[in-house]
């Protein structure tokens, strides 16, 4: 279901490149514990991509991959990220994870999302769990056509069918 869901809603993957945003790096590190087996690598983020962010962003803010916006993340945030990073030719997708429940994080997510899948060529996926308000809000994010997971491996397993459908078009 998955792999439906990204290849219905995504273009395919130049690459098995992934740069990653959140604002929890708990299911990051799940993600990236699979990444091997899915055969994906974390993108290089160029120095100029870096150091554009380590720029805009607090001090606190973790601005090589993945990117960590901390808790204290807003949509305008994460929209930053993502304009930065469908710049970077070193990545091929971008993979963000998003807290709801207790961040500044809320429904400017959606128009942020629609926003930079309008412009973007790269596969944007995301993934998000909890209760009824992260559900309500992954409804509207997956309504503008971005892909929502609701676990690290299936968020994984829509990266690498996008990659992999990558590999056979020309």
């Amino acid at each position: 279901m998955a792999a439906a869901k990204a290849l219905s809603m995504q273009p395919p993957a130049r690459g098995p490149a992934i740069a990653m945003i959140s604002n929890g790096a708990g299911p990051m590190v799940n993600a990236m514990d699979l990444f091997d087996r899915h055969g994906l690598t974390m993108a290089t983020i160029s120095p100029d991509t870096i150091k554009k962010m380590e720029a805009h962003y607090p001090s606190f803010y973790i601005c090589k991959n993945p990117v960590d916006v901390t808790g204290s993340a807003t949509s305008a945030d994460y929209l930053y990220a993502m304009e930065r990073l469908v710049d970077d030719p070193g990545v091929d997708i971008i993979m963000n994870w998003f807290v709801f429940q207790d961040t500044p994080l809320d429904e400017g997510i959606v128009d942020a999302l629609a926003q930079i899948q309008r412009r973007s060529k790269k596969p944007i996926l995301c993934g998000a769990s909890g209760g009824p308000y992260t559900r309500k809000l992954s409804l509207a994010i997956e309504a503008v056509g971005v892909p929502v997971f609701e676990s690290a491996h299936l968020w994984v397993v829509a990266a690498s069918i996008l990659a992999k459908w990558g590999q056979t078009c020309p």
